[in-house]
């Protein structure tokens, strides 16, 4: 019936003479057909398989694909125009893409019927509407290891196609209920590796880039971390930036972290006494206590140092629905510091002043040092954009992340993010260089949000869902990351909660002996 369309109604006796034949000659016409249900035994049960033919295996060499690539095929969207949901959206396929430039070795292939939306990145290969049935087949077998697929015609293709090859299927689902889910049987493909992504409440924006790299190329600890020697930073080539912008309510303490008093000194103070008075110190703070941060500095002569103050930004709070609170906003995570650092000026003034290497180091670790040598020498020396410092991981650091890596590139895995079943080398202290150029470069990108269930200050203690970004998520935009593990006694003195002040009192009277 050439007239019908998917999702139209139709008339049977209409579209029979339409065709030429008369209805009153069948003996029975139904008018309601459900071949769903008909199959219906067969789900959990009969494996579809689709036979391929010896002579289309040479097909992938119409494309052109050289040899000594990882070639990821990835479908952005699908054909059919009823089932628009069932596609991933967009920027989250913009974004997986980005994430995969950090490796050299892998280069993305765009695959359907046309190119409805651009795509951008210079690892991208795009095929789509430049290949028939039988060459993406080919090119599937013959050059892909992975394969990004929503709910469509292609993965049920790839699925039951009965050959024998290495594949890594990672399919998109906003209906779980449809397709090769649906018919609940193995891949007659044994080397097939399927992983299904179930979007919740029929979204699929709910699966995220992250969770789909993590799928495509899963992390492992790192084990071993690179050693430095002490190479000093050229006269005004480094400065630091003091993450500040909290509030010291879990110190017991009405006011900035920063003006928080251990062992006889502010925690400031602690940490910019330890640069040369010419030392370009900058210190984040948020709208919740820049005022008082800024005046407390002045009333001490910023202790005889070179620091300025700029302010992070400011996030909504949510409800448990996950609904914004009205009125209600906090600060949106130390990842803020790329957009809010450019914002300020200061980037394109350090710059000027020839400044190349920027020390992070977050307010409550009395022990962080500014000017870390050896964390700079190991920075200049390799020529990296980011360098993380760590401590070997002890069994009580439960709530710190972890550093791992993925295909060789280092990264930071979240606590929460662990798996418990692998032991972790080097903990995260949240302390790294940062070479200012890629700092300037990350301040355009948009970090992801991670969404933390706590407890609100300025809510008096209510819980809500509060939205941060994390320094670490712009890792995957470094083209060299680092690390160097160094001795936590020396370096790593944190002052989170007040219980830990007589802990940290007495790791500062050590260091001044």
């Amino acid at each position: 019936a050439p007239t019908w369309q998917r999702g139209v109604p139709y008339d049977v006796r209409q579209t029979l003479q339409s065709l030429g034949q008369d209805p009153d000659t069948f003996d029975l016409i139904i008018e309601s057909p459900s071949p769903t249900d008909w199959v219906q035994w067969q789900r959990g049960h009969l494996i579809p398989k689709l036979k391929w033919q010896a002579e289309w295996d040479e097909l992938y060499k119409n494309v052109g694909l050289a040899e000594g690539y990882r070639y990821i095929g990835l479908q952005p969207e699908v054909e059919t125009k009823y089932g628009l949901w069932r596609s991933w959206p967009k920027e989250h396929v913009q974004e997986l893409i980005d994430r995969l430039a950090r490796w050299p070795q892998i280069r993305v292939v765009l695959i359907g019927q046309e190119a409805t939306t651009s795509f951008l990145g210079a690892h991208v290969i795009d095929l789509r509407g430049k290949t028939n049935l039988y060459e993406l087949l080919s090119l599937v077998q013959h050059r892909f290891s992975d394969l990004i697929v929503p709910d469509s015609g292609i993965l049920s293709m790839v699925y039951y196609l009965d050959v024998q090859f290495p594949l890594r299927l990672i399919s998109l689902w906003a209906d779980p209920s449809q397709g090769v889910l649906k018919q609940a049987v193995a891949s007659p493909n044994s080397q097939l590796c399927h992983v299904p992504l179930v979007g919740e409440r029929r979204n699929l924006s709910t699966v995220s880039a992250e969770v789909v790299i993590d799928a495509l190329i899963p992390s492992e600890p790192l084990a071993v971390c690179r050693h430095a020697q002490m190479v000093a930073p050229r006269q005004g080539q480094a400065g630091c930036i003091i993450l500040a912008g909290g509030q010291g309510t879990r110190l017991g303490h009405e006011g900035p972290k920063g003006t928080f008093v251990v062992a006889g000194k502010s925690l400031l103070q602690w940490i910019i006494e330890k640069a040369p008075p010419d030392f370009p110190i900058a210190v984040m703070t948020s709208p919740l206590n820049h005022a008082v941060t800024v005046q407390f500095l002045e009333e001490h002569r910023y202790f005889g140092r070179n620091v300025r103050c700029f302010s992070q930004t400011m996030g909504p709070i949510l409800d448990q629905a996950k609904r914004p609170i009205p009125g209600a906003q906090a600060p949106d995570g130390n990842g803020a510091l790329f957009r809010s650092f450019e914002a300020s000026g200061l980037s394109r003034e350090w710059e000027e002043e020839g400044i190349t290497q920027v020390v992070i180091v977050p307010v409550d670790n009395a022990l962080a040092d500014p000017c870390d040598l050896l964390l700079l020498g190991l920075q200049i020396e390799t020529g990296a954009d980011a360098t993380i410092k760590c401590v070997p991981r002890e069994p009580s650091d439960t709530s710190m992340g972890a550093l791992s890596a993925r295909l060789g590139a280092i990264e930071v895995t979240e606590y929460i993010a662990m798996n418990q079943k692998i032991r972790y080398v080097y903990s995260y202290i949240g302390i790294m260089a940062l070479k200012l150029s890629f700092i300037r470069s990350v301040a355009g990108r948009k970090l992801p949000v991670r969404w933390v269930w706590k407890a609100i200050p300025q809510l008096k203690a209510k819980f809500a869902w509060k939205g941060e970004q994390f320094i670490f998520d712009a890792l995957i935009y470094a083209a060299k990351v680092e690390a160097l593990c160094d001795d936590r006694i020396g370096c790593y003195a944190p002052l989170k909660r007040a219980d830990q002040k007589n802990a940290v009192e007495a790791r500062l009277s050590q260091g001044e002996k």
